[in-house]
């Protein structure tokens, strides 16, 4: 049986710009992370915003992602490589339906194994009340940091830089044992 034990859980009293773990343990104290996160950013006048992750701070074009989302009744896929970060999952943003918080987890199996890239999967949702094309989404990618190092920092950023996480965002980070 898989043991689930909080690394660390906040949630935001004021709004801010990015939120980060370091020293998550890598020698065999858990077997997977995973990442939950309840979103909303100011950005504005936008609907939706895009989030971001960086492992271990890296920030060079060692990411890579393939995509499959619906925001309409034709689904929709994409891929990307060589990029700045892990991501690109969409949150509500100021235009979108009040109050209404973004979901994601983010697995990351096997996080401290130095021997092959770190992979992750990703299920991420903006949620509305309309059934509007645009006007909500839903995601699935699989994302890989093109690196062997065992993941010890995680960011999550705004994939613009400019905009933050407004309050009453949460994240929890939980490491995975025995699954």
């Amino acid at each position: 049986m898989a043991a689930w034990s909080v690394i660390q859980h906040d949630e935001l009293a004021t709004t801010t710009s990015s939120w980060s773990k370091t020293g998550i343990p890598t020698d065999g104290t858990y077997d997977h992370l995973c990442l939950k996160w309840s979103m909303r950013t100011n950005r504005s006048p936008t609907k939706y915003d895009e989030m971001g992750l960086w492992l271990n701070n890296d920030t060079g074009s060692n990411y890579s992602y393939t995509l499959l989302g619906a925001n309409s009744a034709t689904p929709v896929s994409y891929n990307g490589s060589s990029l700045a970060m892990a991501g690109y999952f969409r949150v509500p943003a100021t235009a979108s339906l009040a109050d209404t918080f973004g979901s994601a987890t983010i697995w990351i199996p096997n996080y401290a194994n130095s021997t092959n890239y770190t992979q992750m999967i990703v299920s991420n949702t903006w949620p509305n009340n309309s059934t509007t094309d645009n006007e909500w989404y839903l995601q699935t990618h699989a994302c890989m940091w093109n690196d062997t190092a065992a993941v010890d920092e995680i960011m999550v950023h705004d994939a613009n830089s400019t905009y933050d996480m407004v309050q009453y965002s949460s994240i929890t980070l939980y490491g995975i044992k025995g699954a």
